[in-house]
């Protein structure tokens, strides 16, 4: 009914891979649900170590605290600046 709005959306707002393939098999309720989670992130301006996760056919909102004083943080850590520090010291 109205998956050509959908897909509409998903070819003007181009998605990774896995991700596009999991929405593709979606019903409309549940990409809804999907994208309505998603605003909500992005209106409450979630932060570090929050998102959705994307596993088969399950989508889980998280919030992972991950202490930033150890070595395995320093190791697992995508931000630019920290990396850049670290390579510095």
């Amino acid at each position: 009914m109205l998956q050509h709005l959908v897909d509409a959306l998903t070819a003007q707002h181009p998605m990774p891979e896995p991700v596009a393939e999991l929405c593709s098999r979606l019903s409309l309720p549940e990409w809804t649900a999907v994208a309505y989670i998603r605003l909500l992130l992005d209106i409450y301006n979630h932060g570090e170590g929050e998102g959705l996760l994307f596993y088969g056919n399950v989508i889980l909102p998280f919030v992972d605290r991950f202490p930033q004083d150890t070595e395995l943080y320093r190791i697992m850590t995508t931000k630019l600046s920290e990396v850049v520090e670290a390579k510095e010291a």
